[in-house]
């Protein structure tokens, strides 16, 4: 086991175990908006363990669920966790299928299949993402969506008639032509 992977496993047991020793019984929403707090002060490893307490809840399906799923992705992505980053976005793409972060879930899973030349993943996922939303262009040149993460992070896609893409902070992530 890698230094980080014992780090997140540390971070996590350490604030699961100072709630449960406290006698804490908050909520999901509780935890995510620590989660998020953390996030905005630049501390994401205390983040990640507060999103991954809402997704461990006893209420697995709750309304914080999505957000604080795509925040582990986007951890995971951050620390070069690239296994579970997949894992946590193409759940969110599976679960979430008409949400932005469904989209945005793409773009990222397309990007570790280019850094990892994966052709076939490539075709695979620019299908999921010409078929995410059936866009209407007919009187515009593009369609933009925005997103603010839970780890602080804001996102905008636009849609083209032959392309998507999609800006992080304003800095392009990704391109997709169809």
């Amino acid at each position: 086991m890698d230094r980080k992977n014992l780090r997140i496993i540390f971070i996590t047991l350490l604030i699961a175990f100072l709630f449960a020793a406290s006698g804490y019984c908050g909520e999901d929403r509780d935890f995510y908006y620590r989660g998020v707090k953390a996030a905005r002060a630049g501390r994401i490893d205390q983040a990640f363990s507060y999103f991954d307490i809402v997704l461990r809840s006893l209420y697995k399906a709750n309304r914080y669920t999505e957000k604080a799923l795509f925040a582990t992705g986007e951890y995971y992505f951050l620390i070069g966790a690239n296994r579970e980053a997949k894992i946590a976005f193409r759940q969110v793409a599976n679960d979430y299928p008409e949400s932005i972060t469904a989209l945005l879930s793409l773009g990222y899973l397309f990007k570790m299949a280019q850094l990892e030349g994966k052709q076939e993943s490539l075709e695979s996922i620019k299908k999921e993402i010409i078929g995410f939303k059936q866009v209407s262009l007919l009187f515009r040149d593009s369609e933009v969506f925005k997103y603010l993460s839970a780890m602080n992070k804001k996102y905008k896609a636009v849609y083209y008639i032959d392309k998507v893409e999609i800006y992080i902070d304003g800095e392009l992530f990704q391109e997709i032509p169809f």
